[in-house]
This record gives structure tokens, sequence and C-alpha cells, in this order.
């Protein structure tokens, strides 16, 4: 799941040019990504690091969906 996070909004595209490219080189599926702000992380609190619940939400979409992909993608390795 392509997740980011940079100093500013100014950076949001980096996650399409160059987070995006790197997992279709490894044969990944190309998932919407999720871009975070600095300020909307609290790296105080580890355990419940976002502050934004706008954001939190925005993450457990993607996260269900990439939970979602996994699941449908199971192969069983001999």
């Amino acid at each position: 799941m392509p997740l980011m996070t940079g100093g500013s909004s100014a950076h949001l595209l980096a996650l399409e040019y160059t987070l995006k490219p790197l997992l279709a080189t490894l044969k990944g599926k190309s998932l919407k990504g999720v871009y975070l702000v600095d300020s909307q992380i609290d790296k105080l609190k580890p355990e419940q690091p976002i502050v934004e619940n706008e954001v939190l939400q925005r993450l457990k979409k993607q996260l269900s969906y990439f939970v979602e992909i996994i699941n449908k993608q199971k192969v069983t390795v001999v």
C-alpha cells in the first residue's frame, strides 16, 4: 500500500512519480496511495499518531481496500 509522509503538501505528487513506479517495477498492484503531511502525525503518540479524523478515515478506507485485494490474491504455497 503506497504510504508517504512529507513536510508539506507541495510534495504530494512524489507518491505518483516515485513510489508508484517503484511498486510497478516490483510487480505490485497499483493502488491509490495516501500522503500525509508531518503536521497530521503526532510522533509522540505511537498508539494513535494520526491527529486529524479525516486523514484517519482515508487511511482506514485504503487499508480496507488493501486487505480486500490481499485476501483475493491469496495463493497456496507448496
